[in-house]
């Protein structure tokens, strides 16, 4: 229950037994799949926006290869 990811999907009965929320589950999985963008920029299109995010999500990700790749040639 304590488990910030995860808690929100039990229940805690009134006699102190703990359930899975079932219902809540179901409410989650409408979302899967689903990003919330938001932007400063009223004036870009929701395409430009998104396509930004992603490229952006591919440098982080480049930068992250390349310090893994330099972390494990030093170590050889």
């Amino acid at each position: 229950m304590a488990h910030r990811a995860m808690g929100r999907y039990f229940r805690l009965l009134k006699d102190g037994a703990i359930k899975i929320d079932r219902g809540k589950i179901r409410e989650e999985a409408q979302l899967d799949g689903k990003y919330i963008i938001s932007t400063s920029d009223n004036t870009l299109a929701p395409e430009d926006i998104a396509l930004g995010y992603k490229q952006l999500l591919e440098v982080e990700r480049a930068f992250q290869t390349l310090k893994t790749t330099k972390l494990f040639y030093d170590l050889y």
